[in-house]
């Protein structure tokens, strides 16, 4: 999981509804883990500590990974 801090102080964990979507939002390099259904996406928020959830969301391409 990756945490990402936001201009307003508040981190973020990004989550995403497929692996496509992920691939499309932020590139073939980003690392991910899936999670079961049956997990809450919320209990890996408390987890994480972070302030909120962000789905499906296209980062700058300077906040994402690349291949090495």
């Amino acid at each position: 999981m990756e945490i990402f801090p936001l201009e307003d102080g508040r981190s973020a964990l990004l989550a995403f509804s497929s692996l496509n979507c992920l691939v499309s939002c932020m590139g073939q390099a980003q690392p991910w883990i899936a999670v079961k259904a049956e997990l809450p996406v919320e209990r890996l928020q408390m987890m994480a500590h972070a302030d909120l959830i962000i789905w499906d969301t296209e980062l700058p391409p300077e906040s994402r990974r690349t291949e090495v």
